[in-house]
């Protein structure tokens, strides 16, 4: 009696540990949403010889337009080298971002998960001294619509969590197509700093 009593009790407690053991790991599996997560954007490369050969380019069609006598055309020109140098010299964001079920929040920015029909992960083309971010696209559903550039947390246990908490709300898509038709637009629109 005694023998079997200690193994009920043994069973019991090792159904019990097998038990807590499941229920821990379900609970890490699945995230509760929201999560909230800050990341650094990943600014453009800053090359010198890009620099130079932009502003040398703009000075040559300055005076060009200087020996044409177009004035108008010669203050777009010097507004819009201006504008491209301070777009370009900008420091990368501070990105604080809020996902539940239905949202994206993007510091103050909304964007609803409705419109993106799935996403899918990519390696950023830009990055100080020469890194290569892994970053987060959010697939519109649009067919020329753009994707939406997310960035990640720096620490590899927090971008796990992240991008679990991206599959329960939208599916994975590893988006090759689109990756080669639309990159060069988005790449664009990420550097002006549009999306």
């Amino acid at each position: 009696m005694g023998r079997t009593t200690k193994i009920a009790t043994r069973n019991l407690k090792m159904t019990t540990a097998v038990n807590e053991s499941k229920k821990e790991k379900d609970s890490d599996a699945r995230l509760v949403l929201p999560i909230t997560w800050t990341a650094t954007e990943p600014g453009p490369r800053k090359r010198w010889w890009w620099y130079m050969g932009f502003c040398v380019t703009m000075l040559w069609l300055a005076i060009l337009l200087i020996l044409l006598r177009e004035w108008f055309v010669l203050a777009c020109a010097v507004a819009a080298t201006v504008a491209i140098l301070v777009i370009y010299g900008r420091a990368p964001r501070r990105m604080v971002c809020r996902l539940d079920a239905q949202m994206l929040t993007v510091n103050k920015q909304i964007l609803q998960m409705d419109d993106y029909r799935a996403f899918t992960t990519d390696t950023a083309r830009t990055g100080a001294a020469g890194t290569q971010p892994v970053i987060v696209l959010l697939l519109p559903r649009r067919r020329l619509g753009f994707s939406y550039q997310i960035a990640l947390p720096e620490k590899v246990y927090e971008t796990t969590k992240v991008l679990d908490a991206f599959r329960e709300v939208l599916p994975f898509d590893d988006a090759k197509d689109y990756l080669a038709d639309l990159h060069f637009l988005d790449r664009f629109a990420h550097w002006l700093r549009l999306n």
